[in-house]
């Protein structure tokens, strides 16, 4: 459930991340507009998105490695950190394997491994590996940090896989629709703060036609050094902004004398080009 956004840019001559989510989530079967998706993990912020116990259980076994990680180390210790977050999901994703398999079939996951190694052929073996592979982490994270004072996107999909993603990442429901208007334009990691803040923008309002992502919004930045807050009335009436030019009918220079009839011919092979 849920849309969360890091984009880099910059902000007084030095690297930033802006962070924007909603406060949508869901509480069992229930919606809310009150829950807190940033996190702070020794200097390095994690934003959190899908279903938000799952998300902090995964949050759980990513945080010893992101706490390791020092903000500003170089490539081999930020490639490690990667690395690191590859090995908790695989933590993590036997202990879901585990949970759906002992009220499945009341087994764990090694001894599934264990079992289907000695009895490969077994279609009950088979059945349970076809089911863990069907398991999804049901969560996904955004962990924003800097090497080499460059800013560093890392994103851990809800299928479990780890990326360094360029420039900006987008998780949650909302992730398509987001994603969608972010590459619409040109993106440099150089590109002023404004010009960020309003792709960030168009990229969230956007995204709320998707039922679940919540129209409220928080936008924290964050500099090697400093941590800014945009502040609620200000991030709304920026965001109402957007929308309002969102509202603003295009016009389109149409030359209707340029405009030709086709012939008896043309209209042919118009025709069975498109069946």
């Amino acid at each position: 459930m849920s849309l969360c956004m890091a984009a880099t840019c910059s902000y007084k001559d030095e690297p930033c991340i802006v962070y924007c989510v909603d406060t949508a989530g869901t509480r069992g079967d229930s919606k809310s507009e009150d829950i807190s998706k940033i996190r702070d993990i020794g200097g390095n912020f994690v934003v959190l998105a899908g279903n938000m116990s799952d998300a902090r259980q995964l949050l759980a076994v990513c945080r010893p490695f992101i706490a390791k990680y020092q903000t500003g180390g170089d490539d081999l210790a930020i490639t490690r950190l990667k690395q690191d977050l590859s090995e908790a999901v695989r933590i993590r994703k036997r202990e879901i394997s585990t949970s759906v398999l002992s009220a499945e079939l009341g087994v764990t996951y090694d001894e599934v491994f264990n079992w289907s190694q000695a009895h490969p052929d077994d279609p009950t073996w088979r059945g349970a590996w076809s089911r863990i592979k069907s398991l999804s982490l049901e969560a996904e994270l955004i962990i924003g940090t800097y090497t080499d004072d460059e800013a560093a996107i890392l994103c851990i999909e809800s299928n479990g896989k780890v990326t360094w993603a360029d420039h900006y990442a987008a998780i949650g429901t909302g992730s398509n629709i987001a994603n969608a208007f972010m590459s619409q334009r040109p993106y440099f990691d150089s590109m002023s703060l404004e010009d960020c803040l309003f792709k960030i923008l168009e990229a969230k309002t956007a995204a709320e036609k998707n039922p679940y992502v919540g129209k409220t919004t928080m936008i924290t930045l964050r500099t090697p050094r400093e941590i800014f807050g945009l502040g609620h009335e200000n991030t709304e009436y920026m965001a109402e902004q957007v929308r309002d030019m969102r509202k603003i009918t295009p016009t389109l220079a149409f030359k209707e004398d340029e405009m030709v009839h086709l012939t008896s011919s043309q209209k042919r092979i118009v025709y069975n080009n498109n069946e």
